[in-house]
């Protein structure tokens, strides 16, 4: 897996995650991925606690 491009809203409420998994798309990595979004969403929250006051919701595609 390989992350290709991030991007963030203007407001700060989203953040697209584009990925890439080798060698070819499998539908069950990316849902597994996507249902874990709460956790990496948390984990990010405790890095940047002090610095940002909104953390966004993350939502992971796969890169075209």
């Amino acid at each position: 897996m390989t992350l290709i491009k991030i991007h963030i809203t203007p407001d700060m409420n989203l953040i697209k995650v584009y990925i890439s998994i080798y060698p070819f798309l499998d539908k069950n990595v990316l849902k597994s991925i996507r249902s874990k979004s709460r956790f990496y969403r948390k984990m990010l929250s405790h890095r940047l606690r002090y610095r940002v006051k909104k953390i966004p919701k993350l939502d992971f595609c796969a890169a075209v």
